[in-house]
Formats: C-alpha cells, structure tokens, sequence
C-alpha cells in the first residue's frame, strides 16, 4: 500500500519548528562565552574555538547519514534517538573538566541535533504536496532564523549571570523536552527504501546530485547562502579597519541582514498562495541579482559608508527568504522516494557552500568594497543560472 502526503498525520509544525531551530541555537549560542571557557579551561582560544567548528563540520557530514537512514526505516525513530544523543553530551558539556573533553561533547551534541535539521524538513515533505510544503517549509525558516539571532544574547546573558557551564544547563533541559516532543510525533514516511548498504545511499546521492530538479535548486540555495557569508566577514573588515567604527556599530547595521532575511520568509508565505514554488524562487533570485547590482554600482559611485554596503543588503537579503523555502521544497521532494537522503545533502550543500565562501573572504583584498560587491552579484547571477537549469528540468518532467 502507497502512502502520500494526503494519508500522512501531519506533525505539528510549531512541534518540527523547535526541533529545526534547536541546531543553530545550540551551535550559537557560546559565542560570547568563548573568550571566558578559555580562561577557565585553562586553553588556548585556538583549542576552544573547535567547540564551534568542528561542531559545524560534524553537523555538515552527519546529515549525509540521517537523510539516507530515515528513508529506510522512517523518521521518528532517528529522530528521537539523535534528541536524545542531544541531551546526554548536553549533560556531558556541562561536567566538562577539560577543554579537549567539552570539544568531544561538543561532537557528540552536533551529532544528535542534526537529526533535527534533516527530519523536519524530510516531515514537512512527507507531509504535504509541493505548493503547500513551501509555506510549511517558510514558515519553518521563518522559525530556525531566529536562533542564531538569539542564541548569542541568551548566551551572553547566562555566563554574566550563572558562568559558561548554564548554557549547557539550558540546552540539556531544552533537549530533554525536544525527546519528550520527538516521542509524541507521528511517523510521516512509509514507502521504505530496501538498500541499507553504504553502496545505496552513494547511488541515491549520485542519482538525487545528476537530477537537476534537486542540484539546480539546491546548489542555487546553496551559493544564495555563500553570499551571507562572504558579506558577514568582508563587511566586518570594511566598517571596522577601513572606516574605523567600533564592532558594537558593525553589529548595529548586520542585525538587519538576517532580519530582512525573516521578511523575505514571512513574504512567501503570504505570496505562496498566489504564486507557485517556481514563480517565487525564481523571483527571489532576480531580486538578489538587481540588488546586488545596486550593491557594486553603489560602491564604485559613491563614498564608502555604512548605508552604501547595508542599503542594497535590504532588498538582496528579502529576496534571498523570498526563494530559500520554495527552493528547499523543490529541492528535497525532487525524487519522493529519496525524501530524507534529499534533505540530507541539501543541508550539506547548505552548510559547505558558506564555509567555501569563508575561504574567499580571505583572499579578497579588503582595502576596498568593489571586490567583495562585484564577488557578490557574481554569485548572484551564478545562482540564477544554476536555477534556471532546475526550473527547464521541472518543465521537461
């Protein structure tokens, strides 16, 4: 017997909304504290700042794991198994003694909260059909922005407050509720895979990568979020070495990039009653193009200010929520047999992408904003081709 979405008991979506957001929070929310777990462990600011890295690497590479296996044997039990991992290296960061003990729970904690970022987008999938999953998927984006916007506040606040080690106290207290609410979530895939072999799910992400419905919406996502990256590190440098403003300044005028990017997402889900997930990625993309446009025009013409790097980021940053929720839907339901695998590598994509931009912003010459707005529409422009390609796929399907 064949399932689809119209047979599946939908889980709640503010449900899947705090398991999805639960992995940039956890990831960011020691930011503030790092200089003080130095000094207490005793560790170079080196050693401590792998608790962040390698926790960003080990959530990349894992998503290629659960993907696969939730399409083999279901989504609620990974699910519940990786909040539950969560919890135990949660405990475990706490009573850490030393600083290379609390980077292996680190590990361990990025080990279980990645199960939430794959499965909640592989359940909103299972769950809808492909218009409707797209204002699902919005809103769900919508939800995971704002973890990182607060983590590194509430992070701040409780090492002020009770010392570095209560973050851990919160985030275990935090994953102890997300395995209660993972047991109580239905199970959404049924049409198992029969391959559990490592040989299988290399063949499902060579199939998913030479399907253009996925690689052309993933990879244009993908580069889409390179561009924040490249903007967050190469701005930086500009306000602060070139025009000398202080890094509370800086933070000022950044905290409208993300927060436009919430716009953008709030914006599809009104628009995506209207409009179809093709229509508004595409839509989404062309406005990131013009604005980064304006964003090189602006640099070459005018005087170097605060206003002339972060003006153009408004609309470029909407339009980059406008196409992430559409393209993530079109993405990850390319193949309905590969659900989970889909969901898998398009949050690898997602995450490898900007760490290949960070790179970038190292050999950019930062003396200057023309080439970091010229690298900017670049990458635009690549984006929209590289959708494109999908959107001639869709059509040929």
């Amino acid at each position: 017997m064949t399932t689809g979405p119209a047979d599946v008991r939908r889980p709640n979506i503010f449900a899947l909304l705090a398991i999805g957001a639960f992995v940039a929070f956890a990831m960011q929310i020691i930011v503030p504290a790092l200089p003080v777990m130095a000094r207490d462990l005793r560790a170079s600011p080196t050693v401590i700042q792998l608790s962040l890295t390698l926790f960003m690497v080990t959530v990349s590479f894992a998503q290629l794991f659960y993907g696969p296996y939730s399409d083999r044997n279901g989504r609620r039990k990974p699910l519940i198994f990786g909040m539950a991992l969560a919890a135990a290296f949660s405990i475990a960061c706490i009573f850490a003694p030393d600083a290379w003990s609390l980077v292996g729970a680190r590990i361990g904690q990025a080990l279980g909260v990645c199960a939430g970022m794959v499965l909640c987008r592989a359940m909103v999938r299972d769950s809808y059909p492909q218009d409707r999953s797209a204002v699902m998927m919005a809103y769900l984006n919508t939800g995971i922005s704002l973890g990182p916007m607060l983590a590194p506040l509430v992070g701040g606040v409780l090492t002020i407050a009770f010392g570095w080690r209560s973050m851990f106290v919160l985030l275990s207290v935090m994953a102890c509720a997300l395995v209660y609410i993972s047991v109580r979530l239905p199970e959404t895939h049924f049409q198992r895979s029969s391959s559990t072999s490592p040989r299988g799910m290399l063949r499902d992400f060579r199939t998913l990568v030479l399907d253009m419905r996925f690689s052309g919406f993933a990879f244009g996502f993908g580069l889409q979020a390179g561009t924040y990256f490249l903007f967050a590190g190469s701005a930086a440098f500009l306000m602060m070495d070139v025009l000398d403003r202080s890094e509370a300044e800086y933070g000022a005028y950044f905290a409208t990039v993300p927060l436009m990017y919430l716009s953008g997402n709030l914006l599809a889900v009104r628009l995506a009653k209207r409009f179809s997930p093709v229509t508004l990625a595409v839509a989404g993309t062309l406005l990131t193009v013009a604005a980064g446009a304006v964003l090189l025009a602006a640099v070459l013409l005018l005087p170097l200010s605060p206003m002339v790097l972060f003006l153009p980021m408004i609309p470029f940053q909407i339009g980059q929520g406008l196409m992430s929720a559409p393209s993530m839907s079109i993405a990850i339901g390319a193949n309905p047999r590969m659900i989970g695998s889909a969901a898998g590598l398009f949050g690898f994509i997602q995450m490898m992408t900007p760490a290949a931009f960070t790179l970038v912003v190292g050999v950019l010459p930062l003396g200057t904003a023309w080439p970091m707005a010229a690298t900017i529409l670049a990458t635009a422009v690549a984006s929209l081709g590289v959708l494109m390609f999908g959107v001639r796929a869709m059509r040929r399907a």
